[in-house]
């Protein structure tokens, strides 16, 4: 599901390979409005995940793309 690669001055970049992420796997979001944001997954397609997110004093789910999230560690 993630990969890690090697950039051309030896730094590490989290990577989603083919696949969809499952549930449960903690994410963070590292593009957009939501950035810095991080919480499980509850549901995922090909394109985007649903995600349980701290805001506002409560647990709320939020739709994100796939291409905005990296892997929490």
């Amino acid at each position: 599901m993630w990969k890690n690669i090697s950039g051309s001055k030896g730094s590490r970049d989290e990577m989603r390979v083919h696949g969809r992420v499952e549930a449960g796997t903690s994410v963070k979001v590292i593009a957009g409005a939501l950035s810095g944001l991080h919480g499980p997954v509850s549901a995922s397609t090909d394109a985007h995940v649903i995600m349980m997110l701290q805001m506002f004093g409560r647990e709320v789910a939020a739709k994100v793309p796939l291409e905005k999230l990296g892997q929490t560690g």
